[in-house]
């Protein structure tokens, strides 16, 4: 009885140990930080990149966009594994049936679409990269191809 009496606080103050350390750890995600309005900063559950699903979703609205917003005369393809994600984007390589307004020169550019599960809009399409003011209104990542001038 005298080593059970021993051993016992020794065993439960092992066990409170234990308990405080495995509750004292920090805790590792990516969490999303937004600013509002006023100054103060939100943080919001962890952001994932788009599934597969969405990503076809996401394609399938950039083809609608050049079916039905671009000049009539110019048809689109998507550039075969050319998809790049962040978490509520899809970039994908795009390719006109014409060329760009911008240079007239290349049939190839880019077209990003922002959005979740199987809602995306059509945010931005054209040439080599994304326009700084295009990426700081929508909040686009770095890890997408944004211009640097």
């Amino acid at each position: 009885m005298t080593v059970v009496g021993f051993l016992l606080p020794i065993a439960l103050a092992t066990l409170i140990g234990l308990a405080i350390y495995a509750h004292s750890k920090p805790i590792q995600s990516a969490v999303t930080q937004t600013t509002d309005p006023s100054g103060g900063v939100t943080a919001t559950a962890p952001a994932e990149p788009p599934t597969a699903a969405e990503v076809a979703t996401a394609d399938q609205a950039i083809l609608g966009y050049c079916d039905n917003d671009l000049r009539q005369d110019t048809s689109c393809t998507l550039v075969p594994n050319s998809n790049v994600t962040a978490p509520g984007f899809v970039e994908s390589g795009l390719k006109l049936s014409g060329t760009f307004a911008t240079d007239g020169a290349s049939p190839v550019g880019l077209a990003l679409a922002k959005g979740s599960g199987t809602s995306w809009s059509v945010i931005w399409v054209g040439q080599t990269c994304i326009p700084q003011d295009t990426a700081t209104q929508n909040a686009v990542p770095s890890s997408l191809n944004i211009c640097s001038s």
